[in-house]
């Protein structure tokens, strides 16, 4: 197994703005489409759908601040 090369510090910001771009596009997509997505899944369905999506929002946006944080303190990657 190859060892991960290191990233320029140019590179490094331009995956985490582009994590924070793909991230906020996905919540703004998830929200425009939310009253479409009531209209057809009703009770059980849209609460599992709601949990689902607030679950995978919290991921992206704890693995998005952590990677941030390190590449803010020059610690990316490990």
């Amino acid at each position: 197994m190859q060892t991960p090369r290191t990233l320029s510090p140019g590179v490094r910001w331009a995956l985490v703005i582009g994590l924070w771009v793909v991230l906020v596009a996905l919540l703004a997509f998830a929200v425009r489409n939310f009253a479409w997505v009531t209209t057809w899944a009703g009770g059980g369905l849209l609460a599992c759908l709601t949990t689902c999506g607030a679950v995978i929002a919290f991921s992206l946006i704890a693995a998005a601040a952590h990677i941030s944080a390190d590449t803010i303190r020059g610690r990316y990657p490990y």
